[in-house]
């Protein structure tokens, strides 16, 4: 059964904006000497659906100026049904 229409939706507009974000950090990624990258998964059951899976990235970099650390937190949303 695939998952109801409104999670269709959320997923679609979550990879447009997840397209844009991604490109925008790689592009500041391709301009520093160096990155650190931290990643974590967090499993959770819920009564609207079966399974959600959340990747967090933790990117952390130098400004272009090199002047201050930047650091993001990306948020990866993967949903899954099990059953």
């Amino acid at each position: 059964m695939p998952p109801p229409r409104k999670y269709q939706l959320v997923a679609a507009l979550c990879a447009v904006m997840v397209g844009s974000l991604k490109e925008t950090l790689l592009a500041d990624l391709r301009e520093v000497p160096c990155f650190e990258m931290q990643f974590d998964e967090n499993t959770d059951l819920n009564n609207d659906f079966p399974l959600h899976w959340q990747l967090i990235a933790y990117v952390r970099f130098p400004d272009k100026e090199r002047t201050k650390v930047v650091d993001q937190v990306c948020f990866i949303f993967l949903l899954a049904d099990l059953s």
